[in-house]
């Protein structure tokens, strides 16, 4: 969502997780598929490494777009 000021507002923290320093990464994937960033729907992929804050900006943007 954006306010007024076309600034980004967060919303809807039911499946948050809070990252601590440099390590982002996660574990498994939840939300809503349409939202997914390209390395989560990867498949055939042993040992994926997702990094949060990489999916969020993703989501962001198609979010904004």
């Amino acid at each position: 969502m954006l306010n007024r000021s076309n600034e980004i507002v967060l919303v809807d923290f039911g499946l948050s997780k809070h990252f601590s320093g440099e390590d982002d990464q996660v574990k498994k994937s939840a939300g809503t598929v349409l939202y997914y960033a390209p390395e989560i729907v990867r498949t055939g992929v042993a040992d994926k490494v997702i990094r949060g804050r990489q999916v969020d900006v993703w989501a962001a943007g198609v979010t904004l777009f």
